[in-house]
């Protein structure tokens, strides 16, 4: 701990300065813990601890003693004999781990000399004080929730820390530290006072981080719960996915946005005017929710109105939806917000780091129409928030505006669903189409085509501006919008990217 401060004293390097310049360019810039030992060297005596024997005042110097581990942090539950024999993404029963409740724990210590002179019962002996706490910084979904246990009944969770434990021995009279003295009643001033040395050596040795520490996800082998459908509805899924319905993202977002939000908005609107029932394009919501909530990010859905948001029921067919819908219909938690989603016009839009607008019919009539949207869109923009959108979700774009009072996406390259894919469709009886109106706010817009336009797939980035031509763009704006929010996280929030 002390042999880089000493060296950097040694070699004429001023700790401020280059502290000071590395800032500009690293959010995790602290000061050393450790402490230049120079003057010792060349004196041959601690100044330190000269002032302490003459005086008897000053308190001896402890040892810092600290383990913060994530011990489950990129674990797949397969047992080591599992991986030997290459079966770890399939480990069931005995070949996976059984998690045991106090896996995950965290201990900090102090061992230090306490004499007579500060605080009474330190009898000059050498004390060890010694807490193990429960940090949910580390827990298997950090801040949210801790796997507790895991075994024939499933994986247990819990959601409250773990009350701290204590343990205090006098290495002096039981070097084993065979007797646990934290209880005595005649050492409560003892207790007290290396307690107040624990949070000052904590304070010294341990810097608090500007970020979140990007702790590696879980990957458990069962992986997260699916509603899977009938084996003849999986053939046919199958082969419509070769054709390129639903295509997967050959290169995927990896990295860690811990701490940020991200805001999906969807559609209120429930029926097209020829009486079928519409929505929200269940994947141009489910697809995009996933890949930030299994980044890491927290993630919020809001609609014009708030409420319901009606999902297209054609998108849950099980030949057309994919692997998110399959999650999203096994999954409470989502479904509960689709229950009760946030109103737009009632949200920070500050509060965010990325809003990402899902399409499906159903935002034909609402999300070119909504005051609220537009003005929403607006703020974010301002904040240089990352935008983005598939499908029909760029009519949210229309009307939003500039500082300047522009339109949005004035000049700008943008995507979304085309009028061919329309008319091939049959519902052209909708009062707006995405490509129409984005051309008439003199949007520069892009699209591919094939020989149906619901099979092809493109996707636009411009600045801050994300958008793709239908649900198969689903995957790749998401991983696009994160690619941005990961190359300006260089602050506690990460740095707006502008226009």
């Amino acid at each position: 701990m002390d042999l880089i401060p000493t060296l950097l004293a040694a070699a004429g390097i001023n700790q401020a300065k280059i502290s000071a310049e590395l800032a500009l360019s690293f959010t995790e810039v602290h000061p050393l813990p450790g402490r230049d030992l120079t003057p010792l060297l060349s004196s041959g005596t601690d100044s330190a601890s000269t002032d302490s024997a003459s005086t008897g005042s000053a308190p001896s110097h402890a040892v810092y003693l600290m383990t913060r581990d994530n011990v489950l942090e990129g674990d797949s539950s397969a047992s080591g004999f599992a991986r030997r024999f290459g079966i770890e993404e399939s480990a069931r029963g005995p070949l996976a781990i059984s998690v045991p409740a106090y896996v995950g724990a965290n201990f900090e210590g102090i061992v230090t000399t306490v004499t007579e002179q500060e605080c009474s019962g330190g009898v000059g002996q050498i004390w060890k004080l010694v807490r193990s706490f429960d940090d949910p910084t580390t827990w298997t979904t950090p801040g949210v929730r801790q796997l507790s246990a895991s075994g024939p009944g499933g994986p247990t969770y819990r959601t409250d820390p773990l009350a701290d434990q204590w343990e205090l021995y006098n290495l002096g009279a039981d070097p084993i530290e065979a007797l646990n003295r934290w209880g005595d009643a005649d050492l409560a001033l003892l207790r007290e006072h290396l307690c107040a040395r624990l949070d000052q050596e904590r304070a010294r040795c341990v810097p608090k981080r500007n970020n979140p520490w990007p702790y590696a996800e879980r990957h458990p082998n069962s992986g997260p719960e699916m509603k899977r459908p009938p084996l003849p509805a999986r053939l046919i899924r199958s082969a419509i996915h070769k054709l390129g319905m639903h295509p997967d993202d050959p290169t995927p977002f990896t990295g860690h946005l811990q701490g940020l939000r991200a805001l999906v908005v969807c559609t209120n609107h429930a029926t097209l005017d020829i009486g079928k029932a519409t929505g929200v394009y269940s994947s141009e919501m489910t697809a995009p929710y996933y890949a930030f909530l299994d980044a890491g990010m927290q993630v919020d859905l809001a609609s014009p109105l708030g409420g319901i948001i009606p999902v297209d029921p054609q998108s849950l067919v099980p030949v057309l939806r994919c692997a998110a819908d399959d999650r999203f219909l096994a999954d409470q938690e989502l479904r509960s917000k689709v229950a009760d989603s946030l109103p737009i016009g009632t949200l920070d839009m500050s509060e965010y780091d990325l809003v990402f607008l899902a399409g499906g019919w159903g935002a034909a009539f609402d999300f070119g129409e909504s005051a609220d949207l537009a003005q929403k869109v607006s703020e974010a923009a301002a904040e240089g928030l990352v935008l983005g959108g598939v499908c029909h979700g760029p009519l949210g774009l229309c009307n939003a505006s500039t500082p300047e009072g522009r339109p949005l996406v004035e000049g700008r390259r943008v995507s979304a669903v085309t009028d061919k894919q329309v008319r091939e469709l049959g519902i052209e009886s909708t009062p707006q189409h995405p490509e129409t109106e984005l051309r008439k706010m003199g949007a520069l817009f892009e699209s591919s085509t094939r020989f149906r336009d619901p099979f092809a797939n493109h996707w636009v980035v411009d600045g801050n501006l994300v958008t793709g031509q239908n649900q198969n763009a689903g995957p790749m704006v998401a991983r696009e919008m994160m690619r941005l929010l990961s190359l300006n996280a260089s602050t506690t929030k990460p740095e707006r990217v502008q226009p």
